[in-house]
C-alpha cells in the first residue's frame, strides 16, 4: 500500500517533521514489517486544545447515551466537528488508508474526582463530555454508533473497562487476576461482512473506541496487527494454512462476560474472512474459538503457536482523555494480570460499544 501523502501530517514512522506547531494538526505513524498501516497518532495543537476544553460544557448537556444514543452521536459529531475539523479531517484520511489504530492526544483531562466505579457502572454524568469526543468523532469518521447487548452489562452502552471485584477469575475486560490473552470482541457474533449478517441483529463490532479516565503505566493495553500475525504464519507454515482458516469449519463460544460464558455460541464459522476488497479480518480468540474438524483444528493450533509466542508491537499507556480507537477484526489486543489498588482512581476506560 502507497503511504500517504497528508498536508496536515508531520510525521513518517516515528520521526516528526517540525511544523507550525500551534496551529498544525501532527500526526505520528507506524507501519508494520511488511509496510501496511499500523498505527496513527492524532496530537491537537495549542489551538485546538483551547477549542477543546471551551466545547466540554456543551458535549456534558448532550442526552443521555441510553435513553438517545441516536441524538446523542449527532450532536456530538455536529459540535465536535465544528471545534475540531482538522482533527476530524486527520482521522478520516486515516480510515480511508485503513490505519487500524488510531489514537487521540490533547483533549481535556477528566476531572481527579471522577472515581472507578466498584461496581462496573459508569456514571455518565461525570464522563459525558469525554465520551462526547469520542462518539462525536467515531459518527463522523466511521459512520457508526454505539450499541448495547442484552446479554453484557446490564444492557447499557457505556461499559467501565475496570477491575470489578465480582469478575474475578474470569476473562473479561472487568477481571483482573489472570491474562486476558490475544483475541477480538464479540468474536461468536457474526462479521458485518459477512453473509451471516443480520440488519438489527447481533454483531461482531468492527470498530473498538476507548476515552481514558484514569490510567496505570503498569496496566497497558496490548495490541498487534493482524497482518503482521498472518505474515509469520504464512512464513512459517505457508498459505495453505492460512487459507485453511478461512473455511466455516470453526466454532465459537460465549465469552466470560457474557451470561452464557463458556458455551458454544455459534458453529460453521471461519476464523478469516475477507472483504470486498481482499483485506482478511479476524475472529480470533485464545480462549474461546475450537474446531472438531482434523485439518481446521491442526491450522488453529498452528494459529495460537503463533499468536503465543507473538511480542505486541504496541503497548499504549495512555494518558488521561485519550481516545483509543481501532479495528476490532484488523488489530488482536490482549491484558496482563494486574493487582488493583482499589483507591477510587484505579485503572478505568469507558467504551461504547461501537
Amino acid at each position: 500500500m502507497k503511504q500517504p501523502d497528508f498536508t496536515l501530517v508531520a510525521a513518517e514512522q516515528d520521526h516528526t517533521i517540525a511544523g507550525a506547531a500551534a496551529r498544525t494538526t501532527r500526526i505520528d505513524m507506524r507501519w508494520t514489517s511488511s509496510s501496511t498501516p499500523e498505527c496513527a497518532v492524532v496530537h491537537l495543537n495549542e489551538f485546538e486544545q483551547t477549542s477543546a476544553a471551551e466545547l466540554l460544557p456543551c458535549l456534558g448537556s448532550l442526552p443521555d447515551y441510553d435513553r438517545d444514543p441516536s441524538q446523542n452521536e449527532v450532536l456530538a459529531a455536529n459540535l465536535v466537528h465544528r471545534a475540531l475539523p482538522e482533527v476530524v479531517r486527520a482521522l478520516s484520511l486515516l480510515n480511508s488508508f485503513r490505519f487500524p489504530l488510531i489514537i487521540v492526544k490533547g483533549l481535556p483531562a477528566p476531572s481527579l474526582t471522577i472515581r472507578t466505579p466498584k461496581e462496573g457502572l459508569v456514571d455518565e454524568v461525570a464522563v459525558k463530555p469525554h465520551v462526547g469526543f469520542l462518539s462525536g468523532l467515531c459518527h463522523h469518521v466511521y459512520q457508526s454508533g454505539a450499541l448495547a447487548y442484552a446479554t453484557e452489562n446490564q444492557g447499557r452502552i457505556l461499559r467501565a473497562v475496570a477491575p470489578i471485584p465480582s469478575q474475578a477469575g474470569k476473562a473479561s475486560s472487568q477481571g483482573f487476576d489472570n491474562d486476558l490473552g490475544w483475541h477480538h470482541d464479540n468474536a461468536h457474533y457474526p462479521m458485518i461482512i459477512e453473509p451471516s449478517f443480520i440488519y438489527n441483529g447481533p454483531f461482531m463490532t468492527p470498530i473498538q473506541a476507548f476515552v481514558a479516565i484514569h490510567t496505570r503505566d503498569d496496566v497497558p493495553m496490548e495490541l498487534t496487527s493482524l497482518d503482521t500475525i498472518l505474515s509469520e504464519l504464512e512464513t512459517l507454515h505457508g498459505s495453505e494454512l492460512v487459507r485453511s482458516l478461512c473455511e466455516a469449519r470453526f466454532s465459537v463460544r460465549w465469552p466470560d462476560s457474557h451470561t452464557l460464558g463458556g458455551r458454544i455460541a455459534t458453529r460453521n464459522v471461519p476464523v478469516l474472512v475477507a472483504d470486498r476488497d481482499g483485506y482478511l479480518h479476524s475472529r480470533f480468540h485464545l480462549n474461546n474459538i475450537i474446531s472438531e474438524y482434523e485439518g481446521a483444528s491442526y491450522a488453529l493450533d498452528r494459529l495460537r503457536e503463533a499468536v503465543a509466542s507473538h511480542e505486541a508491537e504496541l503497548r499504549i499507556s495512555s494518558t488521561p482523555g485519550d481516545l483509543i480507537i481501532y479495528s476490532n477484526t484488523c488489530m488482536m489486543h490482549r491484558r496482563r494480570c494486574y493487582a488493583p489498588r482499589s483507591d477510587g482512581a484505579d485503572r478505568y476506560e469507558v467504551v461504547p460499544v461501537v
